[in-house]
């Protein structure tokens, strides 16, 4: 009985064989460059280099969307990045992850400094985002391709991670839930995309939504086949069930 409990506990997880396998990290030359500008840069690398963290964004991507990878090939880099913290391409595992450490060290001291306010009893109506949750961020991408508009791209990543600090944050900007494909500043794209997903989970079948708009569909054929409606009455449905999500949301 104990040699069994003794294998089953070493039986490999292979999502992180697959992460262990097909995921080349930066080497450690690169890494310690950058550890050594501070305490912070260090602890961001400690976070989102960790394997483990991106074996359970693959689990997590795998139970939210259906989506997998026989296997990875995923390259990570760190660099400067003008436009965003992060930025991450590719499709069916296979792409590549940029890390911008001194926007995401910079970011992790000032959540770290919010949360101690939290624990003193300041009110916080955004709170913080979390360092981890870039990592589920970005390796969704990795699985997207680009020929989606981008409420789909970023909407699904968001709907991945999980992070309130996007919705919560719509909702402190007093932004309203109009028509999901409606020009918006991109800022607001990421949590009104999300709500789109979780309509979706919600009504009908999200996993379908995202195999054929990944596998070739624009989005709003694939929304329209899964649900049986127009595109037009999508967005309708969607919008009113999505308004009281956003409100709702915690």
């Amino acid at each position: 009985m104990l040699l069994l409990l003794l294998a089953l506990c070493q039986q490999a997880d292979p999502h992180r064989e697959k992460v262990d396998k097909g995921v080349a990290f930066p080497d450690k030359d690169a890494i310690a460059a950058v550890a050594r500008k501070s305490d912070w840069h260090k602890k961001t690398l400690d976070i989102l280099l960790d394997p483990a963290l991106w074996a359970t964004a693959l689990k997590t991507i795998e139970e939210k969307t259906g989506l997998k990878a026989e296997k990875l090939d995923i390259k990570v880099t760190l660099g400067t990045i003008k436009v965003a913290p992060a930025v991450a391409h590719g499709r069916e595992g296979v792409g590549a992850v940029e890390l911008d450490i001194d926007q995401l060290a910079k970011y992790a001291k000032g959540a770290d400094e919010i949360r101690r306010l939290q624990q003193k009893g300041v009110t916080v109506v955004v709170p913080p985002a979390k360092t981890e949750s870039t990592i589920l961020h970005e390796l969704t991408h990795c699985f997207q391709g680009t020929d989606q508009p981008g409420w789909f791209l970023e909407g699904m990543a968001c709907f991945v991670a999980g992070d309130p600090n996007i919705v919560l944050g719509f909702r402190a900007g007093g932004q309203k839930v109009g028509a999901v494909d409606a020009e918006m500043a991109r800022d607001w794209t990421f949590a009104r995309g999300w709500a789109f997903f979780e309509w979706m989970k919600a009504k009908h079948d999200v996993k379908k939504f995202v195999a054929l708009a990944i596998g070739g569909k624009k989005a709003s054929e694939a929304a329209a086949e899964v649900t049986g409606l127009t595109w037009d009455e999508v967005k309708k449905a969607e919008a009113a069930w999505s308004a009281t999500w956003v409100q709702k949301y915690k």
